[in-house]
């Protein structure tokens, strides 16, 4: 894992925490537009916040753009893509959309674990948007 990477996941981490403390100072509150969530405050946590949530998000992204500058030359030698060195490369994911979660992957272990994980970040975000709706 790069710099950037690290970085911008520690950024988004410490952004959480803002979120968190701006939450307890009802600073910081949350809505839903038809399934998208959002997030507005004022004060200086949300600012922190705010920053952090975004500085990280940029540096996680840019992480992924020096990772392709190592391999612009390269040259794929499997015709399997997801067989590398012998050993089988597995992958999934979770988008959500509001709070909608979206799985995929290519093995099924991988996947049930998602679906898991996407309930709970569901459940999670329906339980903070309810908490910020009271004063």
């Amino acid at each position: 894992m790069n710099v950037f990477r690290i970085s911008g996941i520690s950024l988004v981490v410490l952004s959480l925490f803002f979120i968190f403390l701006g939450i307890l100072n009802r600073t910081i509150n949350f809505g839903i537009l038809v399934v998208f969530p959002f997030m507005y405050g004022y004060g200086i946590y949300a600012a922190i916040a705010f920053l952090l949530l975004f500085s990280g998000i940029l540096l996680f992204f840019m992480s992924f753009f020096f990772d392709f500058q190592k391999y612009e030359n390269y040259e794929i030698e499997n015709k399997n893509p997801d067989i590398e060195n012998g050993k089988k490369i597995e992958y999934g994911g979770i988008i959500l959309i509001g709070p909608i979660p979206i799985v995929f992957g290519n093995n099924e272990r991988n996947v049930k674990i998602l679906v898991i994980l996407g309930i709970v970040l569901m459940i999670i975000i329906l339980i903070i948007m309810l908490l910020s709706l009271h004063p």
